[in-house]
């Protein structure tokens, strides 16, 4: 099974964004957070990495990236302290 890595430029988005995703996936997958700060201990044959902007790739990044990590670059970022609301709006 493939872990969901998030990757963020700061470590409370990170732990907040690792969180929420932890509430609605942590059953199906092990999810971990990092930010910028962090060293990048993960093994990236086995996981997926959400990179939360453009602004999280620095150039330990982009080695894993032309090591053929696999990986999600957010374009729209929401705002991790309203994920739950928009999971609870009505379907259309």
């Amino acid at each position: 099974m493939k872990k969901l890595i998030v990757i963020t430029p700061g470590r409370t988005t990170a732990i907040n964004l690792a969180n929420q995703l932890n509430r609605f996936f942590g059953e199906y997958t092990e999810i971990k957070s990092f930010c910028l700060e962090d060293d990048f201990n993960f093994d990236i044959t086995n996981s997926l990495v959400v990179i939360s902007s453009r602004e999280a790739i620095d150039e330990r990044i982009m080695a894993l990236m032309d090591k053929g990590m696999d990986y999600i670059l957010a374009r729209r970022v929401i705002n991790h302290r309203y994920i739950e609301e928009l999971l609870d709006l009505p379907r259309a």
